[in-house]
């Protein structure tokens, strides 16, 4: 019997080793199984928790690195709404990427502007950059006004409030654009006797004299700028 029982062993080992095998497995696999059922939530939040949180941490980070850019940077100091205080706000802090990429469109539309009106197209884009944050204060925003202009009596456009206090509203851009040019070439803030179309200097002296801008540290501001950026070989350019 022994020896029938041996014979049988020596045939059949492997086919018991590997039977064996098979339930050890087979009792793993039910054990996840079981466990996935009891837990299935938690299994996918442990899953998902790091992609979340990665893409969480990714998002903030950009909104942090763009506050801190257009906001922060652009809009350093609020200003009064006192129109008395006008003539001593703080001139705004522009982004040298934003002013790049404002002096690139805008570029060709001041030289129209000068054309028509004599105005220096350098005087143009300083006084928008200045005014519009190089594009991001909200006046240009709510009613793409570019220079600040405010309402006034004689205004029978759209208007928006800002800050408490009205001003014009454009369709587009170059209306902003056009309408700056008609409000110190041809308006109540236009000069006397008009500077030449690339005196700069002369221009900013004589709008501001007649009250615009109100600003009046925009003079020293907007000439830096000027030669900073090197505004005027535009006013060279047909």
């Amino acid at each position: 019997m022994q020896q029938q029982t041996t014979q049988f062993l020596r045939k059949n080992v492997w086919r018991m080793v590997l039977v064996i095998l098979l339930l050890v497995v087979a009792s793993k696999k039910d054990m996840r199984f079981h466990l996935n059922l009891n837990h299935p939530a938690q299994a996918s939040s442990d899953n998902a928790t790091p992609a979340k949180s990665i893409a969480a941490n990714h998002t903030d980070s950009q909104k942090a690195t763009i506050m801190e850019r257009f906001q922060f940077r652009l809009f350093p100091i609020r200003r009064s709404s006192k129109s008395d205080d006008r003539a001593t706000d703080p001139v705004p802090e522009l982004d040298p990427q934003a002013q790049d990429a404002f002096v690139r469109r805008f570029a060709r539309v001041a030289i129209t502007e000068r054309k028509k009106f004599g105005i220096p197209s350098s005087y143009i884009l300083a006084n928008g950059l200045l005014h519009s944050r190089a594009g991001y204060d909200p006046r240009v925003q709510l009613g793409n006004n570019y220079f600040g202009i405010p309402c006034t009596p004689d205004w029978r456009g759209a208007t928006i409030q800002v800050e408490g206090e009205c001003y014009r509203a454009y369709e587009t851009p170059w209306m902003s654009f056009r309408d700056h040019s008609l409000f110190v070439a041809t308006g109540s803030y236009s000069p006397d006797q008009p500077p030449l179309p690339t005196d700069y200097i002369g221009w900013t002296d004589a709008t501001i004299a007649k009250g615009y801008p109100a600003n009046k540290r925009y003079k020293k501001a907007m000439v830096e700028l000027i030669e900073e950026l090197q505004l005027f070989l535009i006013d060279e350019q047909q």
